[in-house]
């Protein structure tokens, strides 16, 4: 236990759980991006391109954004990223079912998005509780 003794170091703190997770804000741009180009795309030319057909993309998308939405901004409401996107996914189902857009209303995309977005949420919700529970 001489000079060279490691233990009186100060020990490194734990990441602050209200910071955002690294690059979490650039995964949302990315994501929000990917998902705006292909709402602009009104014949759906790519639709199996990258993920594998209409409803699994609006799973994965809906997924992708609540939990990099969840990364971004860790001290929002835990629930209100899978509200909105389950909202947003809504009113674009609403807005493509006008005449005068290419498209046509899917209620299936409805509950893709929904279901991407729960995946997204209950297992950090499931994670929070049972710390709550240790705590």
């Amino acid at each position: 236990m001489g000079t060279n003794d490691k233990s009186s170091d100060k020990p490194t703190t734990a990441r602050d759980p209200g910071a955002p997770v690294p690059y979490s804000r650039l995964a949302l741009g990315l994501v929000v991006v990917y998902a705006l180009v292909r709402l602009a795309d009104p014949h759906q030319r790519w639709a199996a391109l990258l993920l594998g057909g209409d409803r699994v993309e609006h799973a994965v998308v809906a997924y992708l954004i609540v939990l990099s939405l969840l990364g971004a901004f860790p001290r929002i409401s835990l629930w209100l990223p899978a509200i909105a996107m389950t909202a947003v996914g809504v009113l674009t189902e609403i807005v493509q079912s006008h005449p005068r857009i290419v498209g046509a209303f899917q209620p299936g995309d409805i509950f893709a998005n929904a279901a991407g977005a729960v995946i997204a949420t209950v297992p950090i919700w499931l994670f929070r509780t049972r710390r709550a529970e240790r705590a």
